[in-house]
């Protein structure tokens, strides 16, 4: 008499690789002022190539715009936005999507399915742990633009009463014993 048959369920979405942020996070409210992005990726069967695209809000993925990745050998990489012709020239929103190919030459793209339906997109997380783990595209926001000083008020009496200040404003002197500085600012943030 033969064993009775057992069903195993095999979860394909942990055979999939994860590409760690250290520059941006994956909760939509980053907001990057550098020209850098960087972070880890790893996959148990390796990694053969990896490609990064930035699209902007009004844009859309372009599968003829992907750009490669340099992985080295502890899984570390960095992607410099190009100064001229770049598409973050502007401050504003912008998707973050990847590509990966691994040594047993099987696509994971970020947000694709595979024929049979199931997801092919790899992990991305990004420095607060595992509860940051998202299989879709990553969005963030480029800030470059310093904020514009309005006003800046003194007040030596515990914010009571505050003055204006002047660039040969004097401090010092025996009256006072502390300061405490307001600075009004304005700055424009895409959403």
């Amino acid at each position: 008499e033969s064993a009775p048959y057992v069903t195993v369920k095999i979860l394909q979405d942990s055979d999939v690789p994860v590409i760690k942020l250290n520059s941006i996070t994956t909760d939509g409210n980053a907001r990057l002022n550098t020209g850098t992005i960087s972070g880890t990726a790893e996959d148990d069967d390796g990694i053969s190539n990896m490609y990064i695209q930035l699209v902007s809000s009004e844009g859309t993925l372009n599968e003829n715009n992907w750009t490669p990745l340099t992985v080295k050998n502890d899984g570390s990489w960095s992607y410099e936005i190009p100064k001229s012709g770049n598409p973050l020239t502007p401050d504003g929103t912008y998707t973050l999507y990847f590509k990966v190919v691994d040594k047993e030459n099987t696509t994971f793209e970020t947000g694709k399915t595979s024929e049979t339906g199931k997801t092919s997109s790899p992990y991305i997380s990004d420095t607060s742990g595992e509860s940051s783990k998202v299989k879709n595209s990553v969005s963030f926001s480029v800030d470059t633009t310093k904020p514009k000083i309005l006003e800046v008020n003194v007040s030596f009496d515990g914010g009571k009463n505050s003055i204006g200040i002047s660039n040969n404003q004097i401090f010092g002197g025996k009256k006072y014993s502390s300061a405490s500085f307001t600075v009004k600012a304005s700055d424009t943030v895409s959403k």
